[in-house]
């Protein structure tokens, strides 16, 4: 089997496991953008368990073909033809891109943006060890890494060129996670992030389901301004479910209003999420209107769009 068929083969294999908005093929590699921190990191270390498992020279490769993979959360610019996505910009796939020379063979390595993301969503099946900072390629500076791997897996931390000869001791000692200080900066940011990524989640997801279950199923996503919008789901032309979720109070706050709310009216809600922290992590709790009995669940953004999502298609079946 030629690579390019086995990779082409394996990116089909992706987009059929996990919520992928374009997996594209770019001459001796490829891409996978998706809208969720944690399945992208199961994604990446499925296809370096894919590389590290599979018997190359019974499909004709004299040699191990080995794959160096980098996984970074940052915002994109959709590029859509048709109705269809083609292609994504953002500078963070030029960031990705810089990592991705570094690392080594058949291994998964991050950035410490990504990285924080995915404790901030309580991952328990993936771990990461700290390589500290490494000069990235085409003079694009240096960065924080880490390495991801399964939970149950351990690695040794990948050692700098400058200190391969040195044999460092090795230390099973840890320090407990000490408490910070979370001021109103970051807390205006994560908010603002946040309703970023719910925003994308909902567009993403709302395309989906229209491709899914067309043509009885119709989805409206319809972006009011930068912190409001609406969606509706339409099944055979009736309207099912609609939704105006917006970013309301001092910026920390995300509100959710089920059914036919006035756009320019905001002062009813059936859900609010707004920004906590246990001055170690900083994350959204829900109010618990929506669904009693959650709203001491301290939600990633992931989270806290899937829960919204949750709420707004629960009355469809």
């Amino acid at each position: 089997m030629h690579l390019n068929a086995l990779i082409h083969r394996l990116l089909e294999e992706i987009k059929g496991r996990f919520q992928i908005l374009i997996a594209k093929h770019t001459g001796d590699g490829f891409f996978i953008c998706g809208v969720d921190a944690t399945e992208m990191a199961e994604a990446a270390l499925s296809v370096k368990d894919r590389f590290r498992t599979t018997d190359w020279q019974r499909n004709d490769f004299p040699d191990p073909v080995a794959i160096r993979i980098c996984v970074d959360l940052q915002k994109v610019t959709l590029v859509e033809e048709a109705g269809s996505i083609v292609d994504v910009t953002s500078s963070g796939i030029d960031r990705a891109a810089r990592i991705e020379p570094v690392v080594d063979p058949n291994q998964v390595w991050c950035s410490d943006h990504y990285f924080a993301q995915l404790r901030r969503e309580h991952v328990r099946n993936i771990a990461g060890t700290g390589i500290g900072r490494r000069q990235l390629a085409k003079g694009a500076g240096e960065s924080d890494l880490f390495a991801l791997h399964w939970a149950h897996e351990t690695i040794s931390p990948p050692v700098p060129a400058h200190q391969q000869s040195v044999v460092a001791p090795q230390s099973s000692a840890t320090i407990p996670r000490i408490k910070r200080k979370i001021g109103d900066a970051e807390r205006d940011q994560f908010a603002a992030d946040g309703f970023g990524d719910i925003t994308r989640y909902f567009e993403a997801a709302l395309k989906q389901a229209e491709g899914d279950q067309a043509p009885h199923v119709q989805c409206r996503f319809s972006p009011v301004d930068a912190t409001k919008f609406t969606a509706e789901i339409y099944v055979d032309g009736k309207s099912r479910t609609r939704c105006k979720i917006w970013l309301a109070g001092t910026g920390r706050e995300i509100r959710f209003s089920h059914g036919q709310a006035q756009i320019d009216h905001d002062g009813s809600y059936n859900e609010s999420l707004h920004v906590d922290d246990d001055g170690i992590d900083i994350f959204f709790k829900a109010m618990g209107m929506a669904f009693m009995g959650r709203e001491r669940e301290p939600l990633a953004p992931a989270q806290a769009a899937e829960y919204l999502w949750e709420a707004f298609t629960r009355y469809l079946t």
